[in-house]
């Protein structure tokens, strides 16, 4: 089993007030990307969140029968809220927008996020030993035991549909599987 802790900081406050990291040289062309226009939220400090998992295998001593169980704890996903600002909409500042429209963070990015994904997988197995190397091994899987349905996805638009799941952990699983070894 293992623990993994980290997070991805970014800033990009010296953006808002110096063109001159606009321009985007690497590939041998000069593209203008659109700067900063406020350093609202450009300084994202997500907290540490840890990825745990976790691999337990038994046998156990009847007839050569075998359990296994994968356990995993993983963050729950980034809730944001971006709003579409339209020309129309700010019609009282007397000009359109440059662009058309304008994207707005409602809150601040790497702050909220949602439940942590929790899934238990386990599995039985028995191996079937025949002359020489040979043999066969059955399996049960039974995936998400606890049949849990956290969010995976969620819609980031501010709106009627904000926050409304895009994905969710798939269902209790039953498998059933045989693996031949000659």
């Amino acid at each position: 089993g293992g623990v993994s802790f980290g997070r991805t900081r970014t800033n990009d406050c010296a953006y808002a007030s110096d063109l001159s990291f606009a321009f985007a040289s690497a590939t041998g062309s000069t593209s203008i990307q659109a700067p900063r226009t406020s350093t609202a939220f450009c300084d994202i400090r997500p907290p540490l969140q840890p990825n745990v998992k976790v691999l337990l295998v038994y046998p156990l001593p009847w007839y050569g029968i075998q359990t296994a169980a994968t356990i995993q704890s993983l963050p729950g996903p980034q809730i944001a809220a971006t709003y579409s600002v339209t020309s129309a909409l700010v019609s009282g500042l007397g000009r359109n927008l440059s662009a058309g429209n304008a994207t707005v963070d409602l809150i601040a990015p790497g702050t909220m996020y949602g439940d942590r994904l929790n899934q238990l997988d386990f599995r039985l197995s028995k191996i079937f030993r025949f002359s020489g190397s040979r043999r066969i091994q059955g399996n049960v899987d039974l995936y998400n035991l606890f049949n849990a349905d956290p969010v995976l996805a969620l819609n980031n638009t501010y709106g009627t549909a904000w926050q409304r799941p895009l994905q969710i952990l798939q269902g209790r699983l039953l498998k059933f599987s045989v693996q031949l070894d000659l």
